[in-house]
């Protein structure tokens, strides 16, 4: 039986209702700004809360394009009705009230809206209408701040990530190092499906992708010729680039790793220094618009730190390469032979290993000199270094070793095989025309050879049996290879 109230009673339920209503959309909304969370995961909370204030069949999330409203998340709409005219599919047994209001989130779109669908059943009230207006205009707020927390974290990652790549490079000196310290650092802030590092060889102008990684994977280097393609555009204008790859000329780019995936979203900086180019560095995605601007400028900022840091990796790897070379010839000089000959003679006598030793003395040398002068014997000498490794197998070490000596380290050789690269060379030198100021020299070389652990057990011995070796064949007639015959030992 249904007790009439009467106006005060209606009165107050219509109060209760409207008080209801409030606190629920009170609730919402803190609910809404409490989240620090993902914009997908807020979305899904204002959806839910609305869901449950409006008691409705459906909630959603529309934007609207040339007159016509389009979905951008909904959760139990009703087949077929649409949102801005309260149609419902043929078929349907009820109709539904619409109720809209604007979510001005910029993501969404300028013409975006809030929507609940309430069965006709249950009519609408003001009070639902003020509070889904509530609603989105909090909502709204949230995704803004949202928004900007996230682009500050995002910023902060990158500034952290800039302090970060700035100390991985002052301590690195290795160029390996350096560019998978990029990679890894990079990867953590920006889409990186394919990235690399190129080197710009001005004197050839040719670009080598030394670095590259693709899916986590590295990639062979690629070497080529300075073209119209992206990064040799970057090289040459010493000016960044990013792109959508169909707003670029296919035809203009060189492919490598994996080709049956195009890239998509491209960004390259150049890797410059006081005005000279030293290569460049590319960040590319599989996906559409993966970058932007702001992603640009880290890497351009990464870019400019790594330029100081692959000059220094380069002056430290030719400093390097000087201390342990020879000035004039190029090889290695003495000492750095002396450190790689104790390494071999550790391992040949911890596997059971021969080691073979040749010393090559010219000659013709002091002829030269006398009679040329002493710019004809560097020459001379010179031309004596590229006959030896012409002449020597890829794993052997050749090296300067005093004013006309050459010493020839091989790793597994018996004095056999090593008597005959000797003779080899002996027999270039012999065959080869030596021309100073327009006079022909008939220069010659004498070579000795000794074996570890034939004719020494330990360095100095076998560095002795060499020596002697040598100056037997130059005694004996030079233009000739003599063999030690024995162990080595120092006269008392």
């Amino acid at each position: 039986m249904r007790v009439d109230t009467g106006a005060g009673g209606l009165h107050l339920e219509r109060r209760a209702h409207r008080l209801r209503i409030m606190e629920q959309t009170e609730a919402a909304v803190l609910a809404i700004h409490a989240l620090h969370t993902t914009v997908d995961e807020l979305i899904t909370v204002l959806l839910t809360h609305l869901c449950t204030l409006h008691r409705a069949t459906g909630v959603g999330i529309w934007t609207v394009e040339n007159g016509v409203a389009r979905p951008v998340r909904l959760v139990d709409w009703p087949e077929g009705l649409d949102p801005l005219g309260q149609v419902v599919a043929p078929g349907k047994s009820c109709c539904h009230t619409v109720l809209t209001a604007p979510l001005p989130y910029h993501s969404f779109g300028q013409d975006a809206f809030l929507a609940s669908a309430l069965p006709a059943s249950k009519a609408s009230s003001l009070a639902k209408q003020r509070a889904l207006e509530s609603l989105a205009k909090h909502a709204a707020t949230a995704l803004e701040h949202l928004d900007l927390d996230t682009a500050c974290m995002q910023r902060a990652s990158k500034l952290e990530l800039l302090h970060h790549v700035g100390q991985q490079f002052t301590s690195n000196l290795s160029p390996e190092a350096l560019y998978s310290s990029i990679y890894q650092e990079v990867r953590k802030v920006m889409v990186a499906d394919v990235f690399f590092v190129a080197l710009y060889d001005d004197s050839s102008q040719e670009v080598e992708l030394a670095y590259v990684f693709e899916n986590g994977h590295q990639v062979p280097p690629l070497k080529f010729a300075l073209n119209d393609g992206p990064t040799s555009r970057v090289i040459a204008t010493n000016s960044p680039l990013l792109f959508n790859i169909d707003n670029f000329p296919l035809h203009t780019i060189t492919r490598f790793g994996n080709t049956s995936r195009r890239t998509q979203s491209l960004m390259m900086v150049p890797i410059s220094l006081r005005g000279r180019v030293l290569g460049a560095i590319s960040v590319q995605s599989f996906t559409r618009n993966a970058h932007n601007e702001d992603d640009l400028n880290v890497l351009s900022a990464i870019a400019s730190q790594a330029a100081i840091a692959i000059e220094n990796a380069h002056l430290f790897a030719e400093a390097r390469r000087m201390a342990s070379t020879d000035a004039l010839t190029g090889l290695l000089n003495r000492r750095s032979f002396v450190a790689k000959l104790d390494a071999e003679l550790a391992a040949a006598q911890a596997e059971e290993r021969t080691l073979a030793l040749v010393m090559i003395d010219s000659d013709s040398l002091k002829q030269i000199n006398e009679q040329f002068g002493y710019h004809a014997g560097d020459e001379h000498l010179c031309n004596l270094a590229k006959i030896i490794q012409f002449s020597v197998r890829q794993e052997d070490t050749v090296s300067r070793y005093g004013g006309d000596e050459f010493m020839l380290l091989l790793p597994d050789a018996t004095a056999e095989e090593a008597n005959t690269i000797a003779n080899r060379i002996i027999l270039q030198v012999h065959r080869t025309i030596h021309t100073f100021s327009g006079d022909t020299v008939n220069v010659t070389i004498s070579a000795g050879v000794a074996e570890y652990p034939r004719h020494a057990k330990d360095r100095a011995e076998l560095l002795l049996a060499t020596d002697r070796a040598t100056n037997c064949a130059k005694r004996t007639g030079k233009n000739r290879a003599h063999t030690a015959s024995g162990p080595a030992t120092a006269g008392v």
